[in-house]
Parts: C-alpha cells; sequence; structure tokens
C-alpha cells in the first residue's frame, strides 16, 4: 500500500496486466473504457481490487479528482475537464516512440530506462521517472513441475505488428524446431488453433509447463510476458534489444542475441541438457524478483505521487 495519503485518481482502460498492477499502489481508481463507458475488466485474467469503481467518464468528470492519468489512445482534449477540476496529470509511456504529452502534465513515467534516455529532452520542463515492471513474487512463481521441451512465445497480435514483435524471427526458429508454440489472442491471421490462456491460472500453468521461453521482440520497451516467464523460472532467449541487457547477463541469466543463427544454436543447446535449462531458470528468476518486484514498483510510485502533491 502507498504512504501517500488515499488520492482519487482517474484512469482508462487500456492494458490489464500493467494496469493491474499500477493498482496495487491502493489508491481510489476510477476506471472507464477509452469510449467513456466503464470499463470492462476481465476478472478471469486478473482479479479486480476494492479500490477500483468502474463507471462512466462522464460521471468522473463531475467529480474532484487528484490526478488524471495521461495516455496515448487517448483524445489531448478529453483530459481538460479533469484539469479544469484541479486534477493533475501524470504520463505513463509504455512504447519506444512516445507520443505527444500536454504541456501542463510535468510528471512523465516511463518503463524503458532507454526510451526515456533517448526521448526526454523532447519534452522540457517536466520530471521524469523511471519505473520498470512490478510482479509479486508469490504471484508469479517456479510450482516445481516436470517442464515439456517445448518452445514458448506470447505475443498478441503477432501478425498485425510484426515490425515490433518480431514475427519473422519467430518464423526461423520454427522452421528450425518441431515443437514451438505462441500463445496469445488476435493471431488467427497467422494460423487457426493459436490457443490463449483465458485465466490467470492458466497462464501460471504455461509458464510453468514449457521449457524454453523465447522473445523476439525488435521494437517493445519493456516485453511484460518475458519477464513473467522469468519470474516463474523459465529459461530465456531473447533479442538484445533496449533494457534487457541492464538486467540479464548473455549466457549467465539468459541468451541475448539479435542473430538468428546464434539464437537457433543456443536453443539447440538448451533442449539437449535438462541441467542447463534449470540453472538458466533460476538464474532468471533471481534476476526478475530481484528488478522487477512490486515492492520496489510501489516505492517508486508513491514517489511519483509525493512529487505530484507536493509531500
Amino acid at each position: 500500500m502507498s504512504k501517500v495519503r488515499k488520492l482519487n485518481i482517474c484512469d482508462w482502460y487500456v492494458h490489464q496486466g500493467h494496469q493491474y498492477e499500477f493498482f496495487k499502489t491502493g489508491h481510489k481508481f476510477h476506471l472507464f473504457s477509452t469510449g467513456g463507458e466503464p470499463a470492462r475488466w476481465n476478472r478471469n485474467h486478473r482479479p479486480l481490487n476494492k479500490n477500483i469503481f468502474l463507471q462512466k467518464e462522464s460521471s468522473a468528470a463531475r467529480k474532484n479528482m487528484d490526478i488524471v492519468m495521461v495516455r496515448s489512445p487517448i483524445n489531448k482534449a478529453r483530459y481538460s475537464k479533469f484539469r479544469a477540476r484541479g486534477a493533475r496529470g501524470v504520463a505513463v509511456v509504455q512504447t519506444v516512440d512516445p507520443f505527444s504529452i500536454p504541456q501542463w502534465v510535468k510528471h512523465v513515467v516511463w518503463n524503458s530506462y532507454v526510451s526515456m534516455k533517448n526521448n526526454s529532452k523532447r519534452f522540457p520542463g517536466k520530471k521524469h521517472y523511471y519505473i520498470p515492471h512490478g510482479y509479486d513474487p508469490r504471484e508469479f512463481f517456479d510450482m516445481g513441475k516436470e517442464r515439456n521441451k517445448k518452445i514458448l512465445t506470447v505475443a498478441n497480435s503477432f501478425k498485425k505488428r510484426r515490425k515490433i514483435m518480431g514475427l519473422d524471427l519467430w518464423s526461423y526458429i520454427e522452421s528450425n524446431f518441431d515443437e514451438c508454440d505462441i500463445f496469445g489472442h488476435d493471431n488467427e491471421d497467422i494460423k487457426k488453433g493459436i490457443r490463449r490462456a483465458h485465466s490467470l491460472e492458466e497462464l501460471l500453468d504455461i509458464y510453468n509447463t514449457y521449457g524454453i521461453y523465447v522473445n523476439t521482440t525488435i521494437k517493445s520497451a519493456m516485453p511484460r510476458s518475458r519477464a513473467e516467464a522469468a519470474m516463474c523460472g523459465m529459461p530465456i532467449v531473447s533479442t538484445n534489444n533496449y533494457d534487457v541487457n541492464m538486467y540479464f547477463k548473455h549466457k549467465k541469466s539468459a541468451i541475448l542475441t539479435n542473430n538468428k543463427s546464434e539464437m537457433v544454436r543456443c536453443i539447440k543447446m538448451l533442449l539437449e541438457s535438462k541441467q542447463m535449462r534449470e540453472d538458466y531458470g533460476g538464474a532468471a528468476r533471481e534476476v526478475a524478483v530481484k528488478n522487477f518486484g512490486i515492492k520496489d514498483y510501489l516505492n517508486r510510485w508513491d514517489k511519483v505521487f509525493r512529487d505530484v502533491i507536493g509531500l
């Protein structure tokens, strides 16, 4: 729970995984869809905590809010009604190409240090914060199950976002191994029968069943699924882009390479040794717990809120 007094914060539903963590700060969140209706929270994917109030944007706009969250899909004009009633803005950038942030918003949170370093000068006069993932290690954990030797990636809209997600690299990996599975929604344009996790429990079971997690992203600042898999003790094979090498070390706690032939060689090496898979999985879990734990995440957000309200 945050050390700051309970704040009234209005927000738009844009990413349930990210916002599930964010709402653990314990404040009163007034949540609506990008269309202005009450947000449709999927309780199977993530629990709905008692501090989240699903309501229409128009209803929230009649209330006095302490903070309005500024997010990329939202028309900037829609923030004005909250600002007019005294709300202060906090922008959240979760992509490598930041959106235009209103001048009156003085606090910007990035989930990629590299993206913040490369782009923060575009927004002078603002205070910038780096806050990566915040998982509860008791929620995402290694269950100690016997793992198969299959290769896993988790990606939504893989083909539509192929240049961001690295679909061509994944296709190359698939051509070299017999058992490769994609999990995620909106992938029918790749092939029929691609599965998706229907609950948090099912997602955790997937991470605890598969043998190797492969991340092929090219322009994703901090892929959630890679950190989730690491938290669950999966050995990680990943492209080496943006922040990943700040935490994982090549051939120590993960395989990091942008060379597709080397990636295939390393996957083969892992498949040939159960002990090596267990060692890499344990090392990945250690890195994730140390760097992406919920406690540090909440403390970082507490600092942001203190700055915003002037404590």
